[in-house]
């Protein structure tokens, strides 16, 4: 059999045997040859001698001792010159190719010559190896010869190889003869084909011969070969192998010898090596055309491509090289003779060709990732014929060869319109191949199809990996700059397109095949790649009107996140993300003179609707976007991003603080704690105010075009609907079962519903969702249960949704009159039900909020306050002794009693009730309570956390609802509330009324002391003396006469009681001026005897006598005094009045002190405006004019008062003209307030600062800041050591910037409470609450004087006094200090009948 037939499995490593083969020889032999070289004749007749068999050659051979080292061959047979005496210059040549023909022959019958024969091979290539001086042409000829003989017709590769061996040494060391030239070149072609493993000798020996001096005969032997395999008497030859395999290996050597030089030249010229490629790849046989691809891609590959780069000739013929091998491909495998004489069965031999095939098809991807690589770096026409060849297998194309093609499309920019003949063709074409076509397999499936010729390690995966993800974005962002160009020429007719196709149909049309990206790419980098782009086609579509464009991204994204998006928050990333891309459209459709941001908006809400969409993060964030909107006066809607809620989310414990607080006191350990929250935090899929988005922070525009349906009398397909989403809210709130998507609901729509212009056209959804949640709230069966472990129960939900109650109550005079509403929906009733259900321990916790509720209802819904204050009574009558709400209660009905219009409602046993609720109030304040004597703050806040883990039924309390059961019952403050309450509505009562309920009250204000002794408050004196002074009376504040002056009068002054009275008495006719100072005010009246003329018949003599002695004075103020009082009734001693002594100086001092304090509470309260952008002192007190609704405030919260003296007020420092010439002011019958108005004060020149306003306002312990910076108040602000409590106001809606934000007059208004930070927070507006501006003035008032009280209360404290100040008070004080020193000084020890009625002894 042939070279080309099948081999045996003998051994194949002609290396290995021949170094067995040496040591076997050694062991068996010894030397027996003496030193010195051993002719040639003689070696002949000694191998005649010594040569009857292989192993006896073998053993002579190396019995000549003096062997060459690692070799079988002795040093005595070199060569070293051709001089020997006597015998001719020839070498052991003849004898080793004589021996390797014999034994080759003998091979082919017998084992061991099969061994010997590879030893001899070794031995000869050792042989010529020992540098002989010459080697004689003849005799090197002739071994070629012995050797060609072996090649043809040897049955294993190892006797090949070894011939191999000969042959490169042969080479290395001289020359090949021509004679046999292309013979030898022909063995190796064919060897390094069939060879299974090629040997490195092959090429070696290829390269000596094409660098030496038959290199023009090597190349002419080398393309001979190829050529042949062209010829028609090649292919009509039945065994075509012949011819075949030798051109296969031809090509091979050419390969070898493409980076080989001589003399800094080409060993091959390009410009003939194609031509004869491109001759031979005519051929069409598979096999050669896989050869010739695998040259073509070598030679790309190397640095001498930069020769053909630039070359369109040479390019040519590459490429009709590649057209004609790809047409190999296809032709039928029967026409490759090349395995003709292989008998394989059927079966063995499809399998075959199908790896040829799958051969061919590697060769050929290599062969286009080579000359995709190089198509940046040719010229215009090359890359652009190179680009027609490969622009179908793009998708084929390895990473880096697919970077060369993206690069040569952006920088020719073929695939944008215009730039190209076919521009739309291409376009189509490489989003299919690059984009579409990826879908079909993944990056790993591709790569095992290169396995055949890459290495697969991981880094080189992963490397491969990345470069596609990249190349897919490249061309994602080329088709989305196609798109926008396209955008650009909207309607026009595309050029080399059908007539009917426009620039918009093509680029719906290439969107549509982007946009089924999203399902299918797997790879998240570049779907944010898309969504990004997406986002960005849909904004600059609008700019051109383009509204398929931005609907179709819209309606994709919205289609597949509701038909797919699965439940698992785990596998719903790409849905995730796609709802965070309709957020960034519906951002930038807000500033988009198109329906963008609606139709956006409308795929958010059904993205948000727990019955149409199944994915939990998606619903998250669709309603993250959605709960941010709001809109300006003018309804152009704008994004907040700082929505705050933080209070709220804390009740559900959806802040970090509250959640960490909630277990901090735990009894279990840390570990088990820890264990705890990482379990919890892995289940929640927001915590405010993270909210988990996942690509992008929010960038909100600051000037938007769209605005809130019926916000203007324009319609517009760009209005946002808002009853929509209030719809939307109302289904989640009573389908939706999940708690993560409940939870952001209820602590985020408080915040939403602060902005009223937003839902100003959604009254009657709004009024639905109001009655749901009153509803909800009154029936705790059906309140949704929140999650346990972690402390919650129905109350916490609860709390949410009476602060989202509580936001409602100004949509109330919003509501037109709807005749099929109920009443209590149009009155507002219901609010003020479910609000009273929340106070009588219904829920744990929730009384306070429900109290703040109604006391903004008491404004804002009077009536619904007035038809159920029985009931609201009721309640609180029934929760008055709950320390953490006593003060709140006592707040309320100061407030209603300060309502006058709310009175109208009251019957008489409602009345007296809350005189029981203020005394029951003031009995559990009593000393007796530990608090007024426990050494501890009322007012200050806890110094710990508050314990989490109060016990309750049900288990945890949030640290939120247990900081307001722990509230302290602040009991100076409380009793203020409680004696104000009582003072207010004994005033309210009807005068022919009141007295009724004197004996009542008095009644339950006397108590015991520890002693067991009766005693009362000197509140309750005071309250009882204002009761004297008006149980009969509602007439005004009298005033003195000053008349009454000059030496005809005469003044005295008495003690009585805990008044002083003092008498200024006409001498003559006994007209009196009687000035009654009380603890409760002073009044001023005048009595005057009816004095008739004497009768004629009366006696005259004591007159006259009278007169004659000059005595003109006829009565003293004691005949007055005694005319005031009963007649004849016995006073006890200690009862008497007691006559002031006027040259007391102690008398004048208390007298005068008495005039000086005023009969009412004076109050000032510090008031400033924060325009737009201000937040520095020097900014904001330098204002001094006002804004529309800053004006309007200070002219309904009080009256303009004149600052010139005589003030009718108290007006704390305040100068004329140096702090102004007016200020504000107001007063009812117990106090009076002095408002210090910034902007009312002039700036003094050279005062930066502002250091005289702030003097003033700085000492106020209660600061009123009008906040209009659009911006939020902080504290520090305003920097006093003295305030205690800010009262912040900010427009409920945000001033549109098409009107002046100082011009406008805002309807409603957000008010919040801050208490200094050690000090408790108190008051209706702890939490911010919403009022309209009508009600706006009072409220703030009401709070404001609330704020007051209690900041004295807490200064009075330090000072060690168990009852709060008052201005009555210290006037009882004072009276009292008066009549005790004055009793001193006539104090008698011993009380007799006669002396109680000696009325001598005090007139």
């Amino acid at each position: 059999m042939g070279i080309a037939g099948e081999l045996n499995g003998m051994p194949r490593d002609v290396d290995t045997y021949s170094q067995a083969s040496r040591d076997t020889s050694r062991d068996e032999s010894s030397s027996q040859a003496e030193a010195g070289f051993v002719p040639p004749s003689r070696l002949e007749d000694d191998a005649t001698e010594h040569s009857q068999t292989s192993q006896d050659a073998r053993a002579w051979l190396v019995d000549f001792g003096d062997l060459q080292p690692g070799t079988d061959v002795s040093l005595r047979f070199k060569m070293e010159t051709t001089d020997y005496p006597g015998e001719p210059p020839h070498s052991m040549l003849p004898l080793l190719a004589t021996w390797l023909r014999s034994w080759f022959e003998q091979s082919l019958k017998k084992s061991q010559y099969r061994i010997d024969l590879l030893w001899l091979l070794q031995y000869t290539a050792d042989y010529i190896d020992l540098d002989h001086c010459t080697l004689d042409h003849d005799e090197v000829l002739e071994l070629c010869l012995a050797l060609l003989h072996i090649c043809r017709n040897a049955r294993q590769h190892s006797h090949i190889e070894g011939c191999l061996l000969v042959f490169l040494s042969i080479a290395q060391v001289h020359a090949f003869p021509k004679e046999c030239l292309e013979e030898i070149l022909g063995v190796l072609s064919t060897a390094v084909v069939l060879l299974e493993r090629p040997l490195s000798r092959i090429s070696d020996c290829v390269k000596i011969l094409a660098s030496g001096d038959l290199r023009k005969e090597t190349t002419t032997a080398i393309y001979s070969q190829l050529l042949v395999a062209y010829s028609e008497e090649t292919l009509q030859d039945p065994d075509t192998s012949k011819y075949i395999t030798p051109a296969r290996g031809a090509v091979r050597h050419l390969a070898t010898l493409l980076d080989v030089n001589v003399d800094e030249k080409p060993v091959l010229d390009i410009v003939e090596l194609l031509p004869i490629l491109k001759e031979a790849s005519s051929a069409k046989i598979l096999r050669l055309a896989t050869e010739v691809l695998d040259l073509l891609t070598q030679y790309l590959q190397s640095a001498r491509v930069e020769e053909l780069i630039d070359s369109e000739d040479l390019m040519k013929i590459l490429l009709d090289i590649y057209e004609s091998c790809e047409e190999a491909s296809v032709v039928p495998e029967a026409l490759d003779h090349s395995q003709a004489k292989t008998k394989l069965p059927k079966e063995d031999q499809a399998k075959r060709e199908r790896r040829y095939k799958r051969d061919h098809e590697i060769a050929s991807r290599h062969f286009r990732d080579a000359l995709a690589s190089l198509l940046p770096l040719m010229s215009y026409e090359n890359a652009r014929e190179s680009w027609v060849k490969l622009k179908y297998s793009m998708d084929d194309l390895s990473a880096n060869a697919r970077a060369g093609m993206i690069e040569y499309i952006k920088t020719q920019q073929i695939c944008l319109p215009g730039k190209s003949p076919e521009w739309h063709k291409e376009l189509l074409l490489v989003l299919d191949k690059i984009l579409i076509g990826q879908f079909e397999k993944t990056d790993a499936q591709i790569e095992e199809e290169r396995q055949h010729t890459e290495p697969l390690t991981t880094p080189f995966v992963q490397e491969q990996v990345s470069q596609r993800v990249a190349q897919r974005i490249d061309v994602l962002h080329l088709c989305a700059q196609a798109i926008r160009e396209l955008a650009e020429k909207s309607h026009e007719s595309v050029e080399h397109f059908p007539a009917h196709q426009t620039a918009l149909g093509l680029g719906v049309r290439v969107l549509q095949k982007l946009l089924t990206i999203f399902t299918k790419e797997p790879n998240s980098e570049v779907i944010r790649a898309f969504l990004d782009e997406m986002s960005s086609l849909a904004d600059t579509a609008t700019s051109f009107g383009d509204r398929p464009y931005s609907l179709l991204i819209v309606e994709t994204l919205r289609e597949q996140i509701l038909a797919n998006a699965p439940s698992d928050n785990t596998a719903d990333g790409i849905y995730f993300a796609g709802t965070e891309t309709l957020r960034k459209v519906f951002l930038q459709g807000l500033v988009s003179p198109c329906t963008l941001a609606n139709h956006a908006y409308q795929a958010l809400l059904k993205i948000a609707n727990c019955k149409e969409c199944k994915s939990r993060r998606c619903r998250l964030a669709a309603m993250s976007s959605l709960f941010r909107i709001r809109c300006d006066t003018s309804g152009l809607v704008y994004i907040d991003a700082g929505a705050e809620s933080a209070a709220i989310a804390s009740a559900v414990c959806k802040t970090d603080e509250s959640l960490s607080a909630m277990f901090a006191e735990s009894d279990a350990g840390i570990e088990e704690v820890s264990a705890k929250l990482r379990s919890i935090h892995r289940r929640q899929l927001w915590m405010y105010p993270r909210e988990g988005t996942a690509f992008e922070a929010w960038v909100v525009p600051e000037v938007t075009v769209v605005r809130v349906e019926g916000s203007s009398n324009e319609v517009s397909d760009r209005d946002l609907d808002m009853s929509d989403w209030l719809w939307v809210i109302a289904t989640n709130l009573q389908e939706d079962k999940d708690w993560e998507t409940f939870s952001y609901i209820i602590v985020h729509l408080g915040s939403q519903l602060v902005n009223t212009k937003l839902f100003e056209s959604s009254l009657d959804e709004m009024a639905s969702l109001r009655g749901y949640l009153c509803g909800r709230v009154r029936e705790p069966a059906k309140m949704f249960e929140p999650p346990q472990d972690i402390g919650l129960a129905k109350v916490d939900v609860a709390l949410c949704f009476y602060h989202i109650l509580m936001r409602m109550i100004p949509y109330y005079k919003l509501q037109p009159p709807n005749p099929n509403m109920p009443d209590s929906g149009r009155k507002g009733i219901d609010l003020v039900r479910a609000f009273r259900s929340g106070i009588d321990q219904l829920y744990e916790g929730t009384a306070r909020s429900c109290i703040h509720a109604l006391s903004i209802c008491c404004f804002e819904t009077p009536e619904a306050i007035g038809s159920e204050y029985p009931a609201i009574v009721d309640v609180m009558a029934r929760n008055i002794t709950r320390p953490h709400i006593l003060a709140h209660i006592l707040e309320f009905l100061a407030q209603v009693a300060r309502v006058p219009q709310l009175h109208r409602y009251f019957m008489e046993s409602e009345i007296e009730k809350i005189f029981v609720i203020c005394t029951t109030a003031l009995s559990a304040l009593r000393p007796e309570g530990a608090a007024r004597h426990s050494g501890t703050s009322d007012f200050k806040r806890s110094s710990s956390h508050v314990n989490a883990h109060t016990r309750r039924t049900g288990g945890l309390q949030t640290p939120y609802r247990a900081a307001m059961l722990k509230e302290k019952g602040l009991t100076q403050y409380s009793c203020a509330l409680a004696y104000h309450t009582m003072i207010f509505w004994f005033l309210a009562i009807p005068i022919g009324q009141r007295h009724k309920y004197v004996n009542a009250i008095i009644r339950r204000l006397t108590w015991e002391d520890t002693v067991g002794h009766e005693t009362i408050d000197q509140q309750t004196i005071v309250l009882i003396d204002l009761m004297q002074r008006t149980s009969f009376s509602d007439l005004p504040e009298t005033k003195r006469d000053e008349s009454f002056t000059g030496s005809d009068y005469e003044t005295t002054s008495y003690v009585d009681g805990h008044a002083v009275v003092t008498l200024e008495i006409h001498k003559t006719n006994g007209r009196t001026q009687i000035t009654k100072r009380q603890a409760a005010g002073t009044t001023h009246a005048v009595y005057e005897p009816l004095i008739q003329q004497l009768p004629r018949h009366h006696d005259m003599a004591f007159h006259e006598e009278v007169e004659r002695r000059g005595y003109p004075d006829r009565v003293t103020p004691s005949h007055t005094l005694l005319n005031m009082i009963g007649s004849a009734v016995p006073f006890a001693l200690p009862e008497q009045p007691l006559k002031l002594n006027p040259n007391e100086s102690y008398v004048d001092r208390a007298i005068r002190a008495l005039d000086r304090k005023s009969t009412v509470d004076s109050h000032k309260i510090a008031v400033t405006l924060l325009k737009d952008g201000q937040t520095e002192e020097t900014e904001y007190l330098a204002n001094t004019t006002g804004t529309a609704s800053f004006e309007g405030f200070l002219e309904r919260i009080g009256a303009r008062m004149s600052l010139e003296p005589p003030c009718a007020f108290v007006p704390f420092g305040l100068a004329y003209e140096i702090d102004g010439t007016e200020t504000i002011a107001w007063r009812d019958r117990i106090n009076e307030i002095v408002f210090e108005v910034s902007t009312m004060m002039p700036n003094v020149e050279g005062d930066e600062y502002q250091a005289r306003k702030k003097s003033h306002m700085g000492n106020c312990l209660v600061l009123i800041i009008f906040n209009q910076s659009n911006g939020p108040w902080k504290w520090d602000y305003f920097k006093s050591q003295a305030t205690l409590v800010n009262i912040i106001i900010t427009p409920a809606d945000r001033v549109s910037s098409q009107e002046a934000s100082d011009d406008f007059e805002h309807e409603y208004f957000q008010v919040e409470v801050l208490t200094k930070e050690e000090y408790q927070n108190i008051s209706a507006a702890a939490e911010t609450k919403v009022v309209s501006k009508a009600t706006l003035a009072p409220f703030v008032r009401m709070l404001a004087l609330n704020a007051t009280i209690f900041s004295e209360c807490a200064q009075n404290e330090s000072t060690g006094d168990n009852e709060f100040p008052s201005s009555w008070r210290y006037r009882l004080q004072e009276i009292v200090q008066l009549r005790e020193r004055t009793q001193q000084r006539v104090h008698d020890q011993e009380d007799t009948l006669a002396k109680r009625y000696d009325f001598s002894r005090w007139t």
